[in-house]
């Protein structure tokens, strides 16, 4: 998983690189999920922040199908949860998330995110 984001410029730092292959990912993540996968997986919930047109949550909802779910403010019905309200508060009845992406840009992290 290294080299990926290596090969894709999210791991810039080679002491970074280095510093993260020496942890194993699998002692981070619930038993039976895919340790050295970086996106979501079947069964997962995932929420968008600041999802834009909806593009990436869409495709997040087709990868945590059949049992996932993928939730973000303000988009159309369908495969979607839909909430019309501030996505900083994060849906907490809908948590735990197993993925957060925050598309739009914020000056510190939402605490409700990270609860």
């Amino acid at each position: 998983m290294v080299e990926h984001l290596q090969h894709y410029g999210v791991i810039s730092s080679k002491k970074l690189a280095e510093v993260m292959a020496t942890i194993d990912r699998a002692l981070f993540v619930p038993d039976g999920t895919a340790a050295y996968v970086d996106s979501p997986m079947p069964g997962m919930h995932a929420l968008d922040v600041g999802s834009g047109t909806g593009h990436l949550t869409a495709c997040f909802a087709i990868m945590v199908r059949p049992q996932g779910r993928a939730i973000a403010p303000l988009l159309k019905e369908g495969s979607i949860s839909v909430h019309a309200d501030d996505g900083r508060e994060g849906r907490p009845e809908c948590a735990p998330y197993d993925a957060i992406h925050v598309g739009a840009a914020a000056p510190e992290i939402p605490q409700p995110l990270l609860d």
